[in-house]
């Protein structure tokens, strides 16, 4: 069993790479080539791989299915590296 404590410090760091169907919980990017709430059922798939690397706070937003309640309140909550990403990306999306 995991501590809060090391969540906290998990979620500050680079989010691990995870296999299974993982959802992007940003804001609606690049015309159309990566919209809030899209599921991808294997892992990132590796076509993102370039917009990821010029916008890394993506990264922060592309979470588990099964943790998406619990990001979804992070992204929303001052502070946290969810909301920064999100506020970053939203500044800066291109619809």
């Amino acid at each position: 069993m995991r501590s809060r404590g090391s969540d906290r410090k998990r979620s500050r760091d680079k989010p691990a790479v995870t296999a299974g169907p993982i959802i992007y919980i940003g804001p609606n990017l690049e015309r159309g080539r990566l919209r809030q709430y899209t599921i991808f059922r294997d892992g990132v798939p590796q076509y993102l791989a370039p917009l990821i690397d010029s916008r890394p706070e993506i990264s922060h937003l592309l979470v588990p299915v099964a943790d998406l309640a619990a990001a979804i309140q992070r992204a929303g909550k001052a502070g946290t590296i969810e909301y920064r990403a999100f506020s970053a990306l939203k500044g800066g999306a291109k619809s």
